[in-house]
């Protein structure tokens, strides 16, 4: 009597484990692992530039960031959040997103062109707080360039050159004026953004 009760535990243990295992493959059958980006980076980008490009007018005009979240659904649709406005070197959004979507970017625009703020290039701080999320960012300048914050690489890359978005009509006039600040590189590190910025890293 006890060795049968012991095998109809075990069958039952195992018809538990084979309906675990049907039921993990179902629910991830085609999707990507949990915190993966569905969406191709080529697709993300171009979307993160019209994005940018929406927002590049009037964040010239009013002189301030504004900012958000690009986030996507289980098959990949991209949506854009609440765009926030920000102040003149800050902008602060919400994280919140709908149900079944994660947010896989951040953007903000980077106001109006301004001798006081090296707002060409992404701050330390723009760059830090992607690595932390553990997301990409971009990051759109009054000159009309797109920066990508990799996270991964702990590094931001100028995709788009000067132009690219819409141009402050200041932005010619005030780099002449600084053109003696040497060149803007095409990719900084976290270290090398710590450096230009006087931070530190973590």
């Amino acid at each position: 009597m006890t060795g049968e009760m012991d095998r109809n535990k075990l069958l039952y243990v195992l018809c538990g484990v084979a309906f675990l295992v049907v039921m993990f493959n179902l629910l991830t059958q085609g999707r990507a692992p949990a915190r993966e980006r569905v969406v191709s980076m080529t697709e993300l980008t171009a979307y993160a530039r019209k994005t940018l490009s929406d927002i590049q007018g009037r964040s010239i005009r009013n002189n301030q960031e504004y900012c958000g979240v690009i986030f996507e659904d289980e098959e990949g649709n991209l949506q854009t959040s609440t765009i926030y406005p920000g102040g003149r070197a800050e902008c602060a959004f919400d994280w919140g997103v709908p149900l079944g979507f994660h947010v896989v970017a951040s953007f903000h625009s980077h106001g109006g062109v301004d001798a006081e703020y090296a707002s060409e290039i992404p701050s330390s701080l723009d760059l830090a707080t992607d690595i932390d999320a553990r997301i990409d960012g971009f990051v759109g300048t009054p000159g009309g360039r797109i920066w990508h914050n990799q996270w991964q690489a702990e590094a931001t890359e100028q995709i788009c050159g000067e132009g690219c978005l819409e141009q402050d009509s200041r932005y010619e006039t005030l780099k002449r004026m600084t053109s003696n600040r040497g060149r803007i590189a095409t990719r900084y590190t976290i270290d090398q953004l710590n450096a230009i910025f006087g931070t530190r890293g973590p």
